[in-house]
This record gives C-alpha cells, sequence and structure tokens, in this order.
C-alpha cells in the first residue's frame, strides 16, 4: 500500500449546543505516485451518563484516489435530539479512520 497522510485535522466548533452540528475538516495527502484505495470513516466518541465515553464509526467513503493529489474533507454531525440516542453535557470526541486505522483524536464541548 502506498503512503497516505492525514494532515490539518481541526474541528471547527469547539463547543455547540444540543441541536447543532459539529464540523470538523482535514485533508487527505497521497505521496504515493500510484492511485490506491481508500476507506474513510470517522468515529464520534459519545459522553454516557456514567462519564464513560461510547464510540460510534460513521462511513464517509470507499474510493480510489489518485495518486500524488491531495483532498480537502469537511463533514457535519448532527446533535438534534433523537430518540434512539441521549446527548450528555460534557467532553466528547472526534476522530478519523483511515484504512482501519485511527487517528488522532479531538475533544469538543456539548451544552444544553
Amino acid at each position: 500500500m502506498g503512503k497516505l497522510k492525514l494532515e490539518n485535522f481541526q474541528v471547527l466548533n469547539n463547543t455547540l449546543t444540543i441541536g447543532e452540528y459539529l464540523e470538523f475538516q482535514f485533508t487527505l495527502q497521497s505521496t504515493d505516485a500510484k492511485a490506491m484505495m481508500v476507506r474513510l470513516e470517522y468515529a464520534i466518541y459519545y459522553l454516557r451518563a456514567n462519564g464513560t465515553h461510547s464510540k460510534k464509526v460513521f462511513k464517509i467513503s470507499e474510493k480510489e484516489i489518485e495518486g500524488k493529489s491531495s483532498n480537502p474533507i469537511k463533514r457535519k454531525q448532527s446533535f438534534k435530539p433523537i430518540t434512539t440516542r441521549t446527548f450528555y453535557e460534557g467532553e466528547h470526541k472526534v476522530s478519523v479512520i483511515l484504512n482501519g486505522k485511527e487517528f488522532e483524536l479531538l475533544s469538543f464541548k456539548l451544552k444544553k
């Protein structure tokens, strides 16, 4: 497999209110000359009532990317109230998963 780098991973809104969207972005950098298949996902570590975190993985894409390319990615994750999940105030986390390997974990605060 070729060389892939994850660069400039950042949360765009470090504090959000229940009902808003978490926004984050990063750049996927390919330094190999050949095109390659890439599976991109992200994980949200939701804060639970007992203070621990629960990990939920979301797929971004599974596609071939060109060699020697820079691919900016920007995503939004809703924190609108839903019946299947209760959101708790406090520190939540987000990470990017590239071909099954989890990268940097960034924190953000959720408030009511």
